[in-house]
């Protein structure tokens, strides 16, 4: 069981800015990830207000520039899924699968996971057409697909998928919940239809691979066929691998210091990736101080 400086959970624009500053005052982060470097960005049609591209880059470019820059630094990154953090007196435990390690300090970059269309069925059949992120389906060519969900992640995901294929925005709500500037591109697009008013209430099978989505609104009950599905209604911070557990006063002012939440997971509706690098600098930075000061 080895001993790390510092382990940082999740490896998306939080996780990769705190290893990159901590790797320049001399540590060694070790990063857990449980799926892919980037997070949420690769999903990202087009990021604009990030300092340094005054004409916006996609999500999945400004990933390809992250993760150059980890590998040039030699991070490692351990493509493992955390499933507890505990926390003792002057050590946390971070338990995977495969492995436990003990770390002097950790930072949670974990990010969030989506949340669920629970009020819909969905047949097992059909589960891998249904998705809660663009990221799966972005090589689609020419299909059908269906978002639901009116929020900033439902249009940009629109955005983004509408240059090879028909998307369809079904809302709850009369009007869109997003910025603005994602409505009047929408509204530009002959391939993005918003359905306003409008409410998923079962999924079914239809002719080869399509999905059947029956829905309701103010004219009564319609049928709607996709290819894809994408749910977009919000997300949750991913904490559920934080143990309850203490062991005392001691144990708790030490995650005090020791352990912090960074960018999504702690940012709420501002998940921006400027922000979240933000949050991993001064995180690392604190860090980096508090190991100088107790002579690490």
């Amino acid at each position: 069981m080895g001993i790390a400086d510092v382990v940082i959970v999740g490896c998306g624009p939080a996780g990769i800015s705190a290893a990159i500053q901590l790797k320049r005052a001399g540590l060694e982060p070790l990063v857990f990830e449980k799926e892919r470097v980037g997070g949420l960005l690769v999903n990202a049609n087009l990021v604009e207000n990030y300092p340094g591209f005054p004409e916006g880059i996609s999500g999945i470019d400004l990933v390809a520039l992250m993760k150059e820059h980890l590998t040039v630094l030699g991070v490692e990154v351990v493509f493992e899924d955390v499933t507890k953090v505990e926390v003792g007196h002057d050590r946390f435990l971070v338990k995977t699968a495969g492995n436990t390690v003990q770390a002097r300090c950790v930072l949670i970059a974990s990010g969030t996971s989506p949340k669920k269309l629970v009020s819909v069925a969905i047949p097992r059949e059909l589960s891998d057409r249904i998705t809660y992120e663009i990221y799966p389906i972005r090589s689609v060519r020419e299909k059908r697909i269906g978002i639901v969900g009116a929020g900033d992640a439902a249009f940009d995901y629109a955005l983004s998928l509408e240059k090879q294929n028909d998307v369809t925005i079904l809302s709850r709500g009369p009007e869109p919940r997003c910025l603005p500037l994602l409505r009047e591109r929408v509204g530009m697009s002959s391939r993005i239809s918003f359905v306003p008013d409008t409410e998923v209430t079962a999924i079914e099978g239809g002719r080869g691979d399509e999905l059947v989505l029956g829905c309701r609104n103010p004219g009564g009950v319609s049928k709607i066929s996709v290819d894809h599905l994408v749910i977009a209604i919000g997300r949750n911070p991913e904490l559920g691998f934080m143990s309850r557990q203490s062991a005392g006063l001691g144990a708790i002012q030490y995650r005090e210091r020791f352990q912090l939440l960074i960018g999504d997971v702690r940012r709420g509706r501002m998940r921006q990736t400027a922000v979240a690098v933000g949050d991993g600098m001064i995180a690392a930075m604190a860090i980096a101080r508090e190991l100088r000061e107790i002579g690490k």
